[in-house]
């Protein structure tokens, strides 16, 4: 058993979440960015070459670059597919609850 106590008293919640903690992170993840196009950079031009079917897919970064292209393709298409498809606040309440409460009469003769 733990000892573990999961009382949040005075707790701000996740390290992730808090906001002294986003500089931290933000840079953490370029550091690892950046040290994944490094390692691409030695391991393809010092123990493997690349082959790709085009020209451009061997160049440093390509394919980290074609995944952020297409992430902000997918992010932004879908904030602006939103306009087109999102609803009222009250889209699926009447307009008037007094016309669809019961009857109380109905209700006691059951």
């Amino acid at each position: 058993m733990s000892e573990h106590s999961h009382n949040h008293d005075g707790n701000e919640g996740w390290w992730i979440a808090r906001p002294q903690n986003a500089n931290k992170v933000f840079y953490g993840l370029l550091v690892l960015c950046a040290g994944v196009v490094i390692f691409d950079l030695l391991y393809h031009n010092l123990v493997h070459a690349k082959h790709g079917y085009f020209a451009f897919e061997t160049m440093i970064g390509f394919h980290a670059f074609y995944g952020l292209v297409a992430f902000m393709f997918v992010v932004l298409t879908g904030k602006q597919l939103r306009n087109y498809l999102m609803r009222d606040e009250n889209y699926y309440e009447p307009d008037h609850l007094d016309e669809y409460q019961a009857e109380p009469q109905a209700e006691e003769n059951h």
